[in-house]
Formats: C-alpha cells, sequence, structure tokens
C-alpha cells in the first residue's frame, strides 16, 4: 500500500514530469489517498471552472484509487 498525497495525485493527472518518480514507487502497490485529498481535488477543478470532460476524466482517474474515509 502506498498513501498518496494532493500534489502527487495531481501531477499523475496531469501527466506532469514530477510523476514519474511517484509512479515508479506505486507499481505493483494499491494506491491510496485521504477523503481529503479528494475534496481538494474536486475543489480544484470547480473553483478552476473546468468542463465537463475535464471534470469526468479527473473522476475516471480517482477510481483507481482507494479513498480512506474517517471512519476506516
Amino acid at each position: 500500500m502506498l498513501v498518496l498525497d494532493t500534489s502527487v495525485v495531481s501531477y499523475i493527472f496531469k501527466r506532469d514530469s514530477r510523476a514519474s518518480f511517484y509512479l515508479q514507487q506505486a507499481q505493483g502497490r494499491r494506491a491510496l489517498i485521504s477523503f481529503q485529498t479528494l475534496e481538494e481535488l474536486w475543489h480544484g477543478a470547480y473553483f478552476g471552472e473546468w468542463g465537463h470532460k475535464r471534470r469526468h476524466e479527473l473522476a475516471n482517474h480517482l477510481r483507481g484509487y482507494t479513498v480512506i474515509w474517517p471512519s476506516d
């Protein structure tokens, strides 16, 4: 298991060159994100006025992570 923070998930989503290190570390491991990371990514999408297509891409991307909720 590997817990990723908001910046790392953002790098991966945007295919930023900084993502390569983290993708290597995550290879073969279950990637987790906190509920806060989930909220921060959606906050950025809505307040950044992303269109429907880009928000849909984000939703699909986020399906690849297991979200850790406070009750977990």
